[in-house]
C-alpha cells in the first residue's frame, strides 16, 4: 500500500530556554511523555483527555483525544521599582532576585471535526529514558516509569489518513513537526482543522 505526505509542517519555535519557572519546570522534557495519570488541569482534575505532551522550554504540544494545543508561557519579574524610595532597579544590583514572577499563559486549540471521539493515539521510537511523577496526585506510590518518546501516532484519525507527531535533533534540541500521512483512497478533504 503506497502511502504519501500531503501536509507537513514544522513548528519553528525558539527553544532559547530550557526552564519554565511558571510551570514550576526545572529539568527539559525528553520526546513526547505518555499521559497515565499524571496530568491534572489547574483546578486539580484528572486529563483523561491529554495522551501526550512534549514540551521544551516554556513552549507544549498537549496531544488530545480530538486536537492538540500548543501552549506557550512566558515569566516576567514584577516590577520592583519603587521611585518614593529613592532607589531605581538599576540602583540594586540584586533586585530582581526576590521579585515576585508575574507568569502569561497563552494556548492555541486546534480541533480535528468528523473524527472519531476516541482514536487509537500511540507512541513510537522510544526514548531509552523513563519519568517518574510523584505529586499530590500519585499518591506515595507516585506514577513511575512513564515512557517518552520521538513519534506519536493518530491511527486513522480521518478514513484512511494517519496523523503523525514526530520530532528531530537540530542544534540539541528537538524540532516537534506533524503531518498527515494517506493510504490509498483517503480523501484529503476529510481533514477538518478548526482553531
Amino acid at each position: 500500500m503506497k502511502k504519501s505526505a500531503i501536509f507537513s509542517f514544522i513548528l519553528f519555535v525558539s527553544f532559547a530556554q530550557i526552564t519554565s519557572v511558571c510551570a514550576g519546570n526545572t529539568h527539559p522534557y525528553f520526546g513526547f511523555i505518555e499521559n497515565k495519570g499524571q496530568v491534572h488541569d489547574q483546578f486539580g482534575n484528572s486529563r483523561d483527555d491529554v495522551r501526550f505532551i512534549f514540551g521544551q522550554g516554556d513552549f507544549k504540544i498537549i496531544l488530545r483525544n480530538t486536537g492538540f494545543s500548543y501552549e506557550f508561557t512566558d515569566a516576567i519579574p514584577a516590577d520592583g521599582n519603587f521611585p518614593e524610595s529613592g532607589l531605581h532597579d538599576e540602583d540594586d544590583e540584586n533586585y530582581d532576585r526576590d521579585l515576585p514572577i508575574q507568569c502569561s499563559v497563552n494556548r492555541v486549540d486546534v480541533d480535528f471535526k468528523g473524527c472519531p471521539p476516541n482514536p487509537q493515539i500511540f507512541g513510537e521510537l522510544p526514548f531509552p529514558n523513563y519519568t517518574n511523577y510523584f505529586n499530590q496526585y500519585t499518591g506515595q506510590k507516585g506514577i513511575t516509569k512513564v515512557q517518552n518518546f520521538k513519534q506519536v501516532v493518530y491511527k486513522n484519525i480521518y478514513k484512511n489518513i494517519d496523523l503523525v507527531f514526530s520530532l528531530y535533533e537540530t542544534g540539541g534540541q528537538y524540532i516537534p513537526k506533524y503531518e498527515f500521512i494517506l493510504d490509498d483512497g483517503a480523501n484529503a478533504g476529510n481533514i477538518r482543522i478548526f482553531i
